[in-house]
């Protein structure tokens, strides 16, 4: 080889290892960012907390209520019921700040016309508006 080939292909080899460095550096950093949590969202407010949610049984086309605990303000409840494996219900309540309450009406809905169900609900927060974040869960029945 030629000192002019030898010094290109140094300079190559070297151009390839700066670039390696780049990438894992980039996908190091990017990975820092997505696990910290979010500053200044629901998620600093709530970090650490537990919360804890009973919902009663209920019965098709009434209502029943959720108890969040803590259940103060910001604090919603989500509910689904499911009939054959297939979800025919969703309702997100905020949950009263005073009572630690919501109350679920349990349909009708368009997949939803009658029968019973098996449910499952979730005390949780919206953080940035858009992100859904569980404190805690139950399940409970809804007959036809």
């Amino acid at each position: 080889m030629r000192p002019g080939s030898i010094a290109r292909h140094t300079a190559g080899v070297a151009f390839e290892g700066l670039l390696i460095l780049a990438t894992v550096t980039v996908l190091l950093f990017a990975a820092a960012v997505v696990t910290r949590g979010e500053p200044g969202g629901a998620d600093d407010a709530f970090a650490g907390r537990n919360g804890a949610i009973t919902v009663a049984d209920g019965s098709f086309a009434q209502t029943t209520v959720a108890t969040a605990n803590p259940g103060d303000d910001g604090t919603w409840v989500m509910a689904e019921c499911f009939q054959n494996g297939t979800i025919v219900y969703r309702q997100y309540v905020r949950v009263d700040p005073a009572t630690h309450q919501a109350t679920l009406t349990l349909g009708p809905t368009p997949s939803w016309s009658s029968g019973a169900a098996s449910c499952r609900a979730e005390e949780g927060v919206w953080f940035k508006g858009t992100r859904w974040r569980v404190l805690a869960t139950t399940t409970f029945e809804v007959s036809g």
